[in-house]
């Protein structure tokens, strides 16, 4: 019963071997698509957007929320 208990509290409480490595694509996409979206380039990264997002969101109303939100930040 303790080996089972030892067993179980090392597997829960140590971190994931490959948590790293899986958040690497999804990291790398989400920086690509904000780098479009500094760079002014509003229709390309609606275009490049999950579906979702684009089923809920127009490439015009997109770029026009987007724009008025980013203009006044100024460049990235």
């Amino acid at each position: 019963m303790r080996l089972s208990l030892l067993f179980v509290l090392s597997f829960v409480l140590s971190p994931p071997i490959f948590a790293e490595d899986q958040q690497l694509p999804a990291r790398e996409a989400a920086n690509t698509w904000l780098a479009l979206v500094d760079a002014g380039a509003y229709a390309q990264s609606w275009q490049t957007a999950a579906a979702l997002f684009k089923q809920n969101v127009s490439s015009q109303a997109w770029q026009q929320a987007v724009g008025a939100a980013r203009e006044p930040l100024g460049e990235g």
